[in-house]
């Protein structure tokens, strides 16, 4: 806050009392984001600092994992990931004013949890081959079985 001053050239005076305000540039300060997993639910948000609000955030390199999307006006980054794997990209915020920050991330998505989905088998006869398939899901295919 400060007081201002004119005088004109007759000598006449007037005061107004200004309040400057300072905004500081965008900062992104999310420095990692938390592995996701595949065919699980994710969802980070990312953090920022300074700049004029509102802000606006994009990927400007690279791209987030397959079934992952960021919201531009809240920085939200979700969905179910589908590929296990470590996405690199490029994440930039916009404020009001037009002034930018970007900062390279990384996510990494590991694999789903390994599960044996057959629940049950059909009943065998004494005296006969028998064979029948078991199934599963997530970890890493091909499966080794024993």
């Amino acid at each position: 806050m400060f007081t201002s001053l004119v005088t004109d050239s007759k000598n006449a005076t007037d005061t107004a009392i200004l309040l400057l305000t300072i905004k500081s540039n965008p900062v992104i300060t999310t420095t990692s984001l938390s592995k996701g997993k595949a065919g699980t639910p994710y969802s980070a948000t990312l953090a920022q600092s300074g700049g004029a609000t509102p802000v606006t955030w994009t990927i400007t390199q690279g791209t987030l994992p397959q079934g992952l999307n960021l919201a531009a006006t809240t920085g939200v980054i979700s969905g179910t990931p589908s590929v296990p794997g470590t996405a690199t990209f490029t994440v930039q915020v916009t404020d009001s004013s037009a002034v930018t920050a970007s900062k390279a991330l990384s996510l990494t998505v590991d694999p789903a949890t390994l599960v044996i989905t057959t629940a049950s088998l059909p009943a065998g006869t004494v005296g006969v081959a028998y064979s029948q398939p078991l199934n599963a899901t997530g970890g890493s295919p091909p499966y080794t079985w024993s």
